[in-house]
């Protein structure tokens, strides 16, 4: 494709297959002129034309800024949703600063509940030992005590 045939708003499928959303263009950048985002993430790339197989629709850039900039809710409750049942029923009840048991490389440790990213499968868990953060599986928990 042409550098001129994508414009903002514009919703474009990338060489190697993701689905991108045309957030900026700016000419004066000759070797990079479009700005991208994919799968809705915050992350911006920079591209040309190149860069995309086909243009496959447009999109409003107002409401996707004004989604993808809102502030988290303040509450636990998310549109009707309640956030404490994506959280694992072993961290139930366990707030950021608690202690947890886990199963580390020399056995069982204690370390500090930092938090729980349901988006990450991998490695949800978020917690320090010794001061130093790590993200690690679900199955090295092996237990929750709550702070004394």
């Amino acid at each position: 494709m042409r550098n001129d045939e994508l414009k903002p708003g514009d919703i474009a499928i990338t060489i190697s297959g993701k689905l991108a959303l045309i957030t900026g263009y700016k000419p004066a950048n000759h070797k990079y002129p479009i700005i991208y985002t994919t799968n809705a993430s915050h992350t911006r790339y920079k591209g040309n034309g190149s860069d995309f197989q086909a243009k496959i629709g447009t999109a409003s850039l107002e409401q996707f800024n004004a989604v993808s900039l809102a502030p988290p809710p303040s509450s636990r409750k998310c549109e009707g949703i309640d956030i404490d049942c994506l959280v694992p029923d072993i961290l139930k009840g366990v707030k950021i600063g608690d202690t947890i048991r886990i199963h580390g490389r020399r056995g069982p440790q204690d370390a500090i509940y930092q938090g729980y990213k349901s988006s990450r499968p991998k490695n949800p868990v978020c917690l320090s030992i010794n001061g130093k953060p790590y993200k690690a599986p679900l199955s090295i928990v092996i237990a929750a005590k709550a702070k004394a």
